[in-house]
């Protein structure tokens, strides 16, 4: 049974992770810091995008934290969606925290800016490699 992704905005339950990078030893609010990766929960189904040019956008000495991390998440996605993504609602270590969004504050779609910047990193039969 597949995930029907062309309905996200009519689903209830439909939850959004923002997982955002904050630059190790900066006093920067967390907030402020640039999303490199957002998922998108919908029943039992999860999908994972990460920002493009994303090892431009964090420094060298986080780098290969983040990668490990990212490539970690996409893995056990496929496997235990519901798990993941409540991990990475609490999630807030090293230089990555979390930012919960409500669906509704979106409507049917995403936002411009976040469809275009991301690639799917993965989901229901959906390539790991960005198009």
């Amino acid at each position: 049974m597949g995930c029907n992704w062309r309905r996200w905005g009519l689903e209830q339950g439909v939850r959004i992770c923002l997982l955002r990078y904050c630059r190790s030893g900066e006093s920067v609010e967390p907030a402020g810091g640039p999303v490199i990766l957002f998922a998108v929960k919908a029943g039992s189904c999860l999908r994972l995008y990460i920002r493009h040019g994303l090892r431009q956008q964090i420094s060298d000495e986080d780098g290969a934290y983040i990668e490990t991390l990212l490539k970690d998440l996409k893995r056990r996605a496929v496997e235990s969606p519901e798990e993941v993504f409540e991990q990475m609602s609490h999630l807030s270590v090293g230089s990555v925290v979390t930012e919960m969004r409500d669906w509704s504050a979106w409507g049917d779609s995403l936002p411009d800016d976040l469809s275009m910047e991301f690639f799917l990193a993965s989901g229901a039969g959906e390539s790991l490699n960005p198009a």
